[in-house]
Protein backbone atom coordinates (compact mmCIF):
# COMPACT_ATOMS: atom_id res chain seq x y z
CA UNK A 1 0.00 0.00 0.00
CA UNK A 2 1.01 3.48 -0.88
CA UNK A 3 2.40 5.57 2.32
CA UNK A 4 0.31 9.01 1.93
CA UNK A 5 1.64 11.79 4.10
CA UNK A 6 -0.13 14.83 2.93
CA UNK A 7 -3.49 14.46 1.95
CA UNK A 8 -6.55 16.35 0.31
CA UNK A 9 -10.39 15.86 0.62
CA UNK A 10 -12.61 17.16 -1.60
CA UNK A 11 -16.03 16.93 -0.11
CA UNK A 12 -17.25 16.94 2.97
CA UNK A 13 -20.18 14.87 2.67
CA UNK A 14 -20.52 11.30 4.99
CA UNK A 15 -17.95 9.69 2.72
CA UNK A 16 -15.60 12.48 2.44
CA UNK A 17 -15.33 12.91 6.13
CA UNK A 18 -15.15 9.18 6.32
CA UNK A 19 -12.03 9.18 4.56
CA UNK A 20 -10.40 11.76 6.26
CA UNK A 21 -10.73 10.21 9.60
CA UNK A 22 -9.09 6.87 8.04
CA UNK A 23 -6.46 8.80 7.05
CA UNK A 24 -6.05 11.24 10.33
CA UNK A 25 -6.03 7.32 11.92
CA UNK A 26 -3.33 6.53 10.14
CA UNK A 27 -0.93 9.80 10.79
CA UNK A 28 -1.34 11.48 7.88
CA UNK A 29 -1.62 15.45 7.50
CA UNK A 30 -5.41 16.24 5.97
CA UNK A 31 -6.71 18.88 4.60
CA UNK A 32 -10.90 19.18 3.49
CA UNK A 33 -12.34 21.51 1.09
CA UNK A 34 -16.13 22.12 0.65
CA UNK A 35 -17.94 24.74 -0.97
CA UNK A 36 -21.00 24.39 1.43
CA UNK A 37 -21.39 26.08 4.61
CA UNK A 38 -24.54 24.01 5.75
CA UNK A 39 -25.29 22.60 8.97
CA UNK A 40 -24.23 19.32 8.34
CA UNK A 41 -21.24 19.68 6.70
CA UNK A 42 -20.36 22.12 9.34
CA UNK A 43 -20.96 19.79 12.39
CA UNK A 44 -18.22 17.60 10.04
CA UNK A 45 -16.31 19.89 9.98
CA UNK A 46 -15.84 21.04 13.29
CA UNK A 47 -15.45 17.42 14.07
CA UNK A 48 -12.16 16.84 11.75
CA UNK A 49 -10.71 19.84 13.25
CA UNK A 50 -10.80 18.82 16.57
CA UNK A 51 -9.10 15.03 15.27
CA UNK A 52 -6.41 17.46 13.59
CA UNK A 53 -7.69 18.20 10.37
CA UNK A 54 -7.41 21.38 8.54
CA UNK A 55 -11.04 22.21 7.21
CA UNK A 56 -12.01 25.09 4.60
CA UNK A 57 -16.09 25.32 4.46
CA UNK A 58 -17.79 27.61 2.04
CA UNK A 59 -14.56 27.12 0.18
CA UNK A 60 -14.14 29.28 -3.70
CA UNK A 61 -11.41 27.57 -4.81
CA UNK A 62 -9.10 24.17 -3.86
CA UNK A 63 -6.58 25.18 -1.19
CA UNK A 64 -2.87 24.45 -3.10
CA UNK A 65 -0.52 22.67 -1.63
CA UNK A 66 1.50 19.62 -1.39
CA UNK A 67 0.04 16.80 -1.54
CA UNK A 68 0.61 13.42 -2.79
CA UNK A 69 -3.29 12.18 -2.89
CA UNK A 70 -6.74 13.93 -3.94
CA UNK A 71 -9.49 11.64 -2.58
CA UNK A 72 -12.65 13.01 -4.24
CA UNK A 73 -16.58 13.05 -3.06
CA UNK A 74 -18.85 11.14 -5.71
CA UNK A 75 -20.34 14.50 -6.09
CA UNK A 76 -17.84 15.89 -7.66
CA UNK A 77 -17.68 14.91 -11.37
CA UNK A 78 -14.52 14.05 -12.88
CA UNK A 79 -14.13 16.80 -15.15
CA UNK A 80 -14.84 19.74 -12.64
CA UNK A 81 -12.82 22.79 -11.82
CA UNK A 82 -10.96 21.52 -9.47
CA UNK A 83 -10.25 18.02 -10.26
CA UNK A 84 -8.83 19.38 -12.93
CA UNK A 85 -6.39 21.44 -11.52
CA UNK A 86 -5.51 18.77 -9.11
CA UNK A 87 -4.68 16.45 -11.35
CA UNK A 88 -2.78 18.63 -13.36
CA UNK A 89 -0.74 18.96 -10.65
CA UNK A 90 0.20 15.26 -10.79
CA UNK A 91 -1.60 14.18 -7.85
CA UNK A 92 -3.19 10.87 -7.80
CA UNK A 93 -7.24 11.43 -7.23
CA UNK A 94 -9.25 8.40 -6.42
CA UNK A 95 -12.13 8.26 -4.69
CA UNK A 96 -13.12 7.07 -1.07
CA UNK A 97 -13.98 3.72 -2.33
CA UNK A 98 -10.28 3.16 -3.37
CA UNK A 99 -9.35 4.44 -0.33
CA UNK A 100 -10.77 1.88 1.54
CA UNK A 101 -9.67 -0.61 -0.33
CA UNK A 102 -6.13 0.58 -0.21
CA UNK A 103 -6.52 -0.33 3.66
CA UNK A 104 -9.05 -3.07 3.49
CA UNK A 105 -7.66 -6.10 5.76
CA UNK A 106 -9.80 -8.62 4.49
CA UNK A 107 -12.27 -9.85 1.12
CA UNK A 108 -14.44 -7.77 -0.23
CA UNK A 109 -18.10 -8.20 -2.18
CA UNK A 110 -19.09 -5.44 -4.65
CA UNK A 111 -21.95 -4.79 -5.83
CA UNK A 112 -22.92 -2.49 -8.82
CA UNK A 113 -26.23 -2.01 -11.46
CA UNK A 114 -28.83 0.41 -12.20
CA UNK A 115 -31.28 -1.10 -9.78
CA UNK A 116 -31.64 -3.25 -6.88
CA UNK A 117 -28.47 -2.93 -5.38
CA UNK A 118 -28.83 -1.95 -2.44
CA UNK A 119 -31.80 -4.61 -1.77
CA UNK A 120 -29.23 -7.09 -3.14
CA UNK A 121 -26.04 -5.57 -0.96
CA UNK A 122 -28.56 -6.06 2.25
CA UNK A 123 -29.48 -9.67 1.29
CA UNK A 124 -26.10 -10.79 0.59
CA UNK A 125 -25.04 -9.28 4.56
CA UNK A 126 -28.08 -10.96 5.74
CA UNK A 127 -27.38 -14.45 4.03
CA UNK A 128 -23.38 -14.29 5.26
CA UNK A 129 -24.70 -13.44 9.39
CA UNK A 130 -27.04 -16.16 8.99
CA UNK A 131 -23.58 -18.66 7.77
CA UNK A 132 -22.04 -17.45 11.07
CA UNK A 133 -19.77 -14.85 9.00
CA UNK A 134 -18.60 -11.80 10.45
CA UNK A 135 -19.75 -8.85 7.91
CA UNK A 136 -20.14 -5.22 7.14
CA UNK A 137 -22.24 -4.04 4.48
CA UNK A 138 -21.67 -0.65 3.03
CA UNK A 139 -20.18 1.82 0.21
CA UNK A 140 -22.91 3.52 -1.34
CA UNK A 141 -25.61 1.85 1.39
CA UNK A 142 -25.84 3.72 4.67
CA UNK A 143 -22.13 3.22 6.09
CA UNK A 144 -19.21 4.37 4.57
CA UNK A 145 -16.81 1.95 2.68
CA UNK A 146 -13.50 3.74 4.83
CA UNK A 147 -15.72 3.38 7.73
CA UNK A 148 -16.04 -0.13 7.70
CA UNK A 149 -12.30 -0.88 7.01
CA UNK A 150 -11.41 0.51 10.19
CA UNK A 151 -12.90 -2.39 12.29
CA UNK A 152 -12.49 -5.19 9.32
CA UNK A 153 -10.15 -8.40 10.26
CA UNK A 154 -8.73 -10.73 7.89
CA UNK A 155 -11.62 -13.41 7.90
CA UNK A 156 -14.18 -10.61 7.99
CA UNK A 157 -16.00 -10.12 4.83
CA UNK A 158 -17.16 -6.56 3.52
CA UNK A 159 -20.26 -6.55 1.02
CA UNK A 160 -20.22 -2.34 -0.23
CA UNK A 161 -22.74 -1.05 -2.72
CA UNK A 162 -20.68 0.75 -5.69
CA UNK A 163 -21.91 3.87 -7.84
CA UNK A 164 -20.86 4.15 -11.26
CA UNK A 165 -19.61 8.07 -9.62
CA UNK A 166 -17.22 6.23 -7.16
CA UNK A 167 -16.09 4.08 -9.93
CA UNK A 168 -14.93 7.00 -12.12
CA UNK A 169 -12.06 7.62 -10.00
CA UNK A 170 -11.02 4.01 -8.74
CA UNK A 171 -7.83 2.63 -10.18
CA UNK A 172 -6.99 -0.67 -8.42
CA UNK A 173 -10.14 -1.58 -6.61
CA UNK A 174 -10.58 -5.32 -7.38
CA UNK A 175 -13.19 -6.99 -5.16
CA UNK A 176 -13.59 -10.75 -4.62
CA UNK A 177 -16.59 -11.24 -5.81
CA UNK A 178 -18.33 -8.81 -8.51
CA UNK A 179 -21.90 -8.35 -8.96
CA UNK A 180 -22.79 -6.18 -11.66
CA UNK A 181 -27.29 -6.97 -11.22
CA UNK A 182 -28.12 -5.03 -14.26
CA UNK A 183 -26.77 -2.23 -16.87
CA UNK A 184 -29.90 0.29 -17.70
CA UNK A 185 -29.92 3.42 -19.03
CA UNK A 186 -29.03 6.12 -15.77
CA UNK A 187 -26.79 8.69 -14.71
CA UNK A 188 -26.51 10.11 -18.58
CA UNK A 189 -26.58 13.57 -17.92
CA UNK A 190 -23.54 12.72 -15.73
CA UNK A 191 -21.66 10.13 -17.97
CA UNK A 192 -22.53 11.35 -21.43
CA UNK A 193 -23.76 7.78 -22.86
CA UNK A 194 -24.88 4.33 -22.16
CA UNK A 195 -21.67 2.94 -23.22
CA UNK A 196 -19.60 5.28 -21.04
CA UNK A 197 -21.85 4.13 -17.72
CA UNK A 198 -21.51 0.58 -18.63
CA UNK A 199 -18.32 0.55 -18.87
CA UNK A 200 -17.58 2.12 -15.79
CA UNK A 201 -19.63 -0.50 -14.23
CA UNK A 202 -17.75 -3.65 -15.67
CA UNK A 203 -14.71 -1.77 -14.90
CA UNK A 204 -14.38 -3.22 -11.67
CA UNK A 205 -14.65 -6.84 -13.14
CA UNK A 206 -11.17 -5.71 -15.43
CA UNK A 207 -9.00 -5.55 -12.45
CA UNK A 208 -9.81 -8.36 -10.34
CA UNK A 209 -8.12 -12.00 -9.50
CA UNK A 210 -7.83 -15.45 -10.87
CA UNK A 211 -9.58 -16.37 -7.54
CA UNK A 212 -12.16 -13.50 -7.88
CA UNK A 213 -15.57 -14.49 -9.05
CA UNK A 214 -17.97 -12.24 -11.28
CA UNK A 215 -21.80 -12.62 -10.85
CA UNK A 216 -23.72 -11.20 -14.09
CA UNK A 217 -26.54 -11.34 -15.60
CA UNK A 218 -27.16 -14.28 -18.28
CA UNK A 219 -28.42 -11.97 -20.85
CA UNK A 220 -25.56 -9.53 -20.78
CA UNK A 221 -22.44 -12.19 -20.30
CA UNK A 222 -21.15 -12.33 -24.04
CA UNK A 223 -20.84 -8.36 -23.95
CA UNK A 224 -19.51 -8.39 -20.30
CA UNK A 225 -17.11 -11.12 -20.55
CA UNK A 226 -15.65 -9.73 -23.99
CA UNK A 227 -15.26 -6.60 -22.15
CA UNK A 228 -12.73 -8.53 -19.50
CA UNK A 229 -9.59 -9.98 -20.54
CA UNK A 230 -8.33 -11.20 -16.99
CA UNK A 231 -9.29 -14.46 -15.85
CA UNK A 232 -11.94 -14.46 -13.16
CA UNK A 233 -14.75 -17.35 -13.01
CA UNK A 234 -18.04 -15.93 -13.70
CA UNK A 235 -21.61 -17.05 -12.62
CA UNK A 236 -25.00 -16.08 -14.38
CA UNK A 237 -28.58 -15.41 -13.27
CA UNK A 238 -32.02 -15.11 -15.02
CA UNK A 239 -34.82 -16.20 -15.97
CA UNK A 240 -34.24 -18.57 -18.36
CA UNK A 241 -32.28 -22.16 -18.83
CA UNK A 242 -28.76 -20.22 -19.87
CA UNK A 243 -28.69 -19.03 -16.23
CA UNK A 244 -26.39 -20.52 -13.70
CA UNK A 245 -29.03 -19.54 -11.09
CA UNK A 246 -32.30 -19.20 -11.87
CA UNK A 247 -35.84 -17.58 -10.71
CA UNK A 248 -38.93 -19.43 -11.89
CA UNK A 249 -42.25 -19.92 -10.11
CA UNK A 250 -41.37 -18.98 -6.65
CA UNK A 251 -38.30 -20.53 -6.12
CA UNK A 252 -34.48 -20.49 -7.28
CA UNK A 253 -33.37 -23.16 -9.08
CA UNK A 254 -29.13 -24.12 -9.34
CA UNK A 255 -28.84 -27.28 -10.94
CA UNK A 256 -30.41 -30.03 -8.76
CA UNK A 257 -31.31 -27.23 -5.67
CA UNK A 258 -33.96 -25.57 -5.04
CA UNK A 259 -34.59 -22.58 -2.62
CA UNK A 260 -38.26 -21.66 -1.80
CA UNK A 261 -39.06 -17.95 -2.38
CA UNK A 262 -42.66 -18.28 -2.82
CA UNK A 263 -44.57 -16.03 -0.18
CA UNK A 264 -41.64 -13.57 0.18
CA UNK A 265 -40.47 -10.26 -1.28
CA UNK A 266 -38.30 -11.83 -4.03
CA UNK A 267 -41.65 -13.73 -5.44
CA UNK A 268 -41.50 -12.06 -8.47
CA UNK A 269 -39.54 -12.09 -11.61
CA UNK A 270 -38.01 -8.74 -11.03
CA UNK A 271 -37.04 -9.30 -7.56
CA UNK A 272 -36.53 -13.20 -7.69
CA UNK A 273 -33.43 -12.37 -10.33
CA UNK A 274 -32.01 -10.44 -7.24
CA UNK A 275 -32.69 -13.17 -4.81
CA UNK A 276 -30.97 -15.56 -7.25
CA UNK A 277 -27.92 -13.38 -7.82
CA UNK A 278 -27.60 -13.47 -3.77
CA UNK A 279 -27.43 -17.23 -3.96
CA UNK A 280 -24.71 -16.94 -6.54
CA UNK A 281 -22.46 -14.87 -4.12
CA UNK A 282 -23.12 -17.41 -1.09
CA UNK A 283 -21.78 -20.16 -3.04
CA UNK A 284 -18.66 -18.12 -3.95
CA UNK A 285 -18.56 -17.49 -0.63
CA UNK A 286 -18.72 -20.94 0.33
CA UNK A 287 -22.41 -20.36 1.79
CA UNK A 288 -24.85 -23.52 1.70
CA UNK A 289 -27.94 -22.82 0.24
CA UNK A 290 -29.61 -23.17 3.49
CA UNK A 291 -28.67 -20.22 4.63
CA UNK A 292 -30.11 -18.01 1.38
CA UNK A 293 -33.58 -19.63 2.16
CA UNK A 294 -33.37 -18.51 5.69
CA UNK A 295 -31.88 -15.23 5.20
CA UNK A 296 -35.14 -14.60 2.10
CA UNK A 297 -37.52 -15.78 4.28
CA UNK A 298 -36.67 -13.46 7.29
CA UNK A 299 -36.36 -10.28 4.65
CA UNK A 300 -38.21 -7.24 5.09
CA UNK A 301 -38.16 -4.57 1.76
CA UNK A 302 -35.93 -1.53 2.31
CA UNK A 303 -37.81 1.70 2.71
CA UNK A 304 -39.32 3.18 -0.54
CA UNK A 305 -39.02 0.69 -2.38
CA UNK A 306 -42.55 -0.78 -3.34
CA UNK A 307 -42.72 0.05 0.17
CA UNK A 308 -46.99 -0.18 1.00
CA UNK A 309 -48.10 3.30 3.11
CA UNK A 310 -51.57 2.81 3.66
CA UNK A 311 -54.50 1.43 2.24
CA UNK A 312 -57.66 3.78 2.50
CA UNK A 313 -60.97 2.52 0.62
CA UNK A 314 -59.74 -0.11 -1.15
CA UNK A 315 -57.02 1.93 -2.68
CA UNK A 316 -53.14 1.03 -2.19
CA UNK A 317 -50.93 3.45 -1.49
CA UNK A 318 -47.10 2.84 -2.33
CA UNK A 319 -44.31 4.47 -1.85
CA UNK A 320 -41.29 3.86 -4.72
CA UNK A 321 -39.09 6.88 -4.44
CA UNK A 322 -36.37 5.29 -4.84
CA UNK A 323 -37.12 4.62 -8.46
CA UNK A 324 -34.91 7.24 -9.83
CA UNK A 325 -34.64 6.08 -13.47
CA UNK A 326 -36.98 5.07 -16.10
CA UNK A 327 -35.84 1.81 -16.09
CA UNK A 328 -37.04 1.53 -11.99
CA UNK A 329 -39.99 2.90 -13.29
CA UNK A 330 -40.67 0.07 -15.12
CA UNK A 331 -39.90 -2.52 -12.95
CA UNK A 332 -42.50 -0.68 -10.19
CA UNK A 333 -45.02 -0.49 -12.56
CA UNK A 334 -44.96 -4.13 -13.66
CA UNK A 335 -45.15 -5.11 -9.78
CA UNK A 336 -47.95 -3.34 -9.27
CA UNK A 337 -51.26 -5.65 -7.76
CA UNK A 338 -53.81 -3.64 -9.94
CA UNK A 339 -54.24 -0.84 -12.28
CA UNK A 340 -52.32 2.24 -11.28
CA UNK A 341 -52.28 5.81 -10.99
CA UNK A 342 -48.83 7.14 -11.52
CA UNK A 343 -47.06 10.01 -9.88
CA UNK A 344 -43.64 10.69 -11.88
CA UNK A 345 -41.54 13.80 -12.36
CA UNK A 346 -38.71 15.40 -10.86
CA UNK A 347 -35.41 16.51 -12.08
CA UNK A 348 -35.06 14.51 -15.61
CA UNK A 349 -31.43 11.97 -16.03
CA UNK A 350 -31.58 12.75 -20.08
CA UNK A 351 -32.65 9.72 -20.62
CA UNK A 352 -35.52 8.96 -23.40
CA UNK A 353 -39.00 9.75 -21.98
CA UNK A 354 -40.26 7.52 -25.21
CA UNK A 355 -39.24 4.33 -23.73
CA UNK A 356 -42.14 3.64 -20.94
CA UNK A 357 -44.36 4.60 -23.46
CA UNK A 358 -45.66 0.67 -23.84
CA UNK A 359 -45.84 -0.08 -20.05
CA UNK A 360 -47.61 3.74 -19.19
CA UNK A 361 -50.13 2.63 -22.21
CA UNK A 362 -51.21 -0.98 -20.02
CA UNK A 363 -51.97 -0.44 -16.89
CA UNK A 364 -51.92 2.88 -15.84
CA UNK A 365 -55.26 4.86 -15.41
CA UNK A 366 -53.49 8.30 -15.39
CA UNK A 367 -50.41 10.09 -14.50
CA UNK A 368 -50.16 13.18 -12.33
CA UNK A 369 -46.53 15.34 -13.23
CA UNK A 370 -44.22 17.17 -10.79
CA UNK A 371 -41.29 18.68 -10.89
CA UNK A 372 -38.83 19.84 -13.54
CA UNK A 373 -39.83 17.18 -16.26
CA UNK A 374 -43.59 17.55 -15.75
CA UNK A 375 -43.71 19.65 -19.11
CA UNK A 376 -41.57 17.08 -20.76
CA UNK A 377 -43.02 14.00 -19.92
CA UNK A 378 -46.73 15.69 -20.85
CA UNK A 379 -45.28 16.43 -24.28
CA UNK A 380 -44.28 12.69 -24.62
CA UNK A 381 -46.56 10.65 -22.52
CA UNK A 382 -49.73 12.76 -23.12
CA UNK A 383 -50.95 10.87 -26.76
CA UNK A 384 -50.81 7.21 -24.57
CA UNK A 385 -52.14 7.93 -21.27
CA UNK A 386 -53.89 10.81 -19.71
CA UNK A 387 -51.53 13.38 -17.54
CA UNK A 388 -52.61 15.84 -15.26
CA UNK A 389 -50.19 18.83 -14.92
CA UNK A 390 -49.40 19.11 -10.57
CA UNK A 391 -46.71 20.85 -9.54
CA UNK A 392 -45.95 19.76 -6.03
CA UNK A 393 -45.99 16.67 -4.10
CA UNK A 394 -49.17 17.39 -2.48
CA UNK A 395 -51.40 18.33 -5.52
CA UNK A 396 -50.25 14.90 -7.21
CA UNK A 397 -51.54 13.47 -4.06
CA UNK A 398 -54.59 14.72 -3.57
CA UNK A 399 -55.60 14.47 -7.11
CA UNK A 400 -54.53 10.77 -7.53
CA UNK A 401 -56.38 10.08 -4.84
CA UNK A 402 -59.65 12.14 -5.74
CA UNK A 403 -59.18 9.80 -9.12
CA UNK A 404 -58.53 6.53 -7.51
CA UNK A 405 -61.36 3.65 -7.58
CA UNK A 406 -61.93 0.44 -5.66
CA UNK A 407 -58.82 -2.41 -6.28
CA UNK A 408 -56.52 0.55 -7.58
CA UNK A 409 -52.54 1.52 -6.47
CA UNK A 410 -51.75 5.34 -5.83
CA UNK A 411 -47.67 4.54 -7.03
CA UNK A 412 -45.11 7.35 -6.49
CA UNK A 413 -42.38 6.22 -9.05
CA UNK A 414 -41.04 9.00 -10.29
CA UNK A 415 -38.62 7.74 -13.12
CA UNK A 416 -36.28 11.06 -12.10
CA UNK A 417 -34.04 12.68 -9.26
CA UNK A 418 -35.50 14.60 -6.62
CA UNK A 419 -32.94 17.37 -6.07
CA UNK A 420 -35.41 19.83 -8.35
CA UNK A 421 -37.72 19.61 -4.97
CA UNK A 422 -36.36 17.67 -2.05
CA UNK A 423 -32.98 16.82 -1.16
CA UNK A 424 -33.09 13.19 -1.76
CA UNK A 425 -35.16 10.56 -2.36
CA UNK A 426 -35.57 9.54 0.87
CA UNK A 427 -37.56 13.17 1.97
CA UNK A 428 -39.39 12.85 -1.05
CA UNK A 429 -40.70 9.56 -0.52
CA UNK A 430 -41.55 10.42 3.31
CA UNK A 431 -42.94 13.84 2.13
CA UNK A 432 -45.47 11.42 0.38
CA UNK A 433 -46.22 9.08 2.92
CA UNK A 434 -46.80 11.82 5.43
CA UNK A 435 -49.36 13.16 2.66
CA UNK A 436 -51.28 9.74 2.72
CA UNK A 437 -51.77 9.33 5.71
CA UNK A 438 -53.54 13.12 6.00
CA UNK A 439 -55.87 11.79 3.52
CA UNK A 440 -56.96 9.30 6.69
CA UNK A 441 -57.61 12.52 8.82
Amino acid sequence: MTTYRNALVLGLGVSGAAAAELLLADGVSVVVADRSTDEAVEERARALRAAGADVVTGAKEWPEGMYNLCVVSPGLPVDSGWIAEVAERGVPVISELELAYEYCPCPVIAITGTNGKSTLTRLCGDILEKAGKRVAIGGNYGTPACTTVREAGPDDWLVWEVSSFQLETCLTFAPRVGVILNIQPDHLDRHGSLARYAELKVSMLTRMEPDGVAVVPALQRDWMTAAVSNPVAWETFGLGDEADYIYRDGELVHGADRVPVAGTYFDNPITGQTAAAAWAVAAACGVAASHVGEAIAAFTPLPHRMQQVSVQQDVTFVDDSKATNLAAMKAGLRMAGGPVRLIAGGRAKGEDLESVKEVLANGVRSVYLVGEAAQSMQTAWGKVVTCRMCGTMEQAVKAAAADAASGEWVLLSPGCASFDQYPNYKVRGDDFAELVNKLET
